[in-house]
């Protein structure tokens, strides 16, 4: 049965974390759903953006515009051409394909690589693939809107061709370009807070048994923090995928869930709901957390420690770039 083209598709509708009213702008939006990074869950105070492409639900706190629903994006398709609305906010773009053209005809094909498939990693690896084996293909951009994961974003859009860069889906490129070159920025804090190749910021803190826990207690395996919150959708997500992973490599492998900008009650609750094998403990709030020490700006954020006490992998988002460290 040939595979239909969607007539309706919701492209985006992932929640974002500590974004402020001067950041809200179509390259930011488009940041973040890259990250996929997760947004804290406390009393909401709602207003509501709407337009025929774009819904968008802001939640008002401590000065600050939170996005929790962003964008509505659809396929609008006529008899002989679709219309494909993409934005942030108010600022909807367009692009017009007609369903005679090739571009059609690979922007179903790409859809077809990742119908039936649920587990994010297993999507993330089918549409590398994909995108890596087909270069010249415009689905290889439309795949940009369901892969998770700056590093993988990134990966896409350095083997994307010049003839696709600057064809029919140029408009998509470019602002996927230039949203990963906005969280590049938005994450320099980050960077600078956890440097590869140097020796990991030690703390401690309290663990799920009231215990005091510190984190050069772990040396002589590897250690890979979760920076997480019961609050994050997008963490609890991939709770799974990282499940799968660390029974592959308990034997040398300890993991640290690090929950951020929760309250004791909900952080024990959510782990115990979601069975999680590994240690487990709570930040503080404010000036001298971890969160803060570590430069964490979204969650969850995966840092990856050697035996020796050293970071060598940090990532938003996605965890895959740590899982290579294994596979080596």
């Amino acid at each position: 049965m040939e595979q239909k083209f969607s007539d309706k598709r919701r492209i985006y509708n992932k929640r974002y974390n500590n974004i402020s009213k001067t950041m809200i702008n179509k390259k930011t939006i488009i940041a973040m759903m890259l990250a996929l990074v997760g947004m804290a869950g406390q009393a909401k105070v709602y207003k509501t953006i709407k337009s025929p492409e774009v819904m968008v639900q802001a939640d008002v706190l401590m000065g600050e515009l939170k996005i929790d629903e962003v964008m509505m994006t659809d396929i609008v398709s006529a008899d002989t051409t679709i219309i494909l609305n993409y934005g942030g906010m108010m600022d909807v773009d367009t692009i017009t394909i007609s369903k005679s053209s090739a571009t059609f005809k690979q922007l179903q094909e790409a859809e077809a690589v990742i119908q039936g498939l649920t587990e994010q990693y297993a999507k993330n690896r089918a549409i590398l693939n994909y995108v890596l084996s087909h270069p010249d293909s415009d689905g290889s951009v439309y795949l940009l809107n369901h892969v998770q994961g700056m590093s993988n974003g990134k990966k896409i859009l350095s083997s994307i061709s010049e003839r696709v860069r600057n064809g029919n889906m140029k408009k998509l490129y470019d602002a996927f370009d230039a949203g990963i070159k906005e969280f590049d920025s938005m994450t320099a804090k980050t960077r600078i807070a956890i440097p590869i190749g140097e020796e990991a910021k030690d703390f401690t803190l309290e663990d799920i048994n009231g215990q005091q826990l510190t984190l050069s207690s772990l040396r002589g395996r590897y250690v890979m923090i979760d920076f997480w919150g019961s609050w994050c959708v997008n963490c609890i997500a991939a709770f799974p995928d990282i499940k799968q992973f660390y029974e592959e490599h308990r034997d040398k492998l300890e993991i640290l869930g690090v929950a951020i900008h929760d309250k004791k009650e909900a952080w024990k609750k959510a782990a115990e709901k979601n069975e999680l094998p590994w240690r487990q403990v709570l930040d503080t709030e404010g000036e001298g957390s971890v969160a803060e020490l570590y430069g964490i700006v979204a969650a969850p954020t995966y840092v990856l420690i050697d035996p020796a006490g050293k970071v060598i992998e940090w990532s938003i988002g996605e965890h895959e770039a740590i899982r290579e460290h294994f596979l080596q």
